[in-house]
């Protein structure tokens, strides 16, 4: 079921940019083409990119395979990951998600290093 939008929002007129931009051939329709165009685009709504992210786990999980944490101290890579993916304004799923996702993804950037944390431990040290 898709979400109602009201017309005329900010949020809106980002999911109207991205069909517009898919529709004429400009951005591929795949999650991994939109995490990419969100990845080098500099001037998106915050919170509307926040919204559409919470919507999109397809894309979100794209988004976060774009960056690299290998040896990279924890709070520098925690800093780096909400500067490009905005953190919600309060606790909850999404945030769970988030902290899930992150933690996953830099224990798998990390595999290989003398670090002993467990993925487990990542996102005991995050919460």
């Amino acid at each position: 079921m898709e979400e109602w939008v009201p017309a005329g929002t900010e949020y809106q007129r980002f999911l109207q940019g991205i069909s517009y931009l898919v529709g004429c051939g400009v951005l591929g329709e795949g999650p991994q083409d939109i995490a990419k165009f969100i990845h080098h685009t500099n001037s998106l709504d915050w919170q509307s990119l926040g919204r559409f992210l919470q919507n999109r786990a397809d894309v979100l999980d794209c988004l976060v395979e774009l960056h690299s944490y290998e040896g990279t101290f924890l709070p520098d890579a925690l800093r780096t990951f909400f500067s490009y993916i905005p953190a919600p304004n309060e606790r909850g799923r999404f945030l769970e998600s988030l902290l899930d996702r992150f933690s996953s993804h830099y224990v798998q950037c990390n595999i290989n290093s003398s670090t002993t944390m467990t993925k487990g431990t990542y996102a005991c040290t995050l919460h």
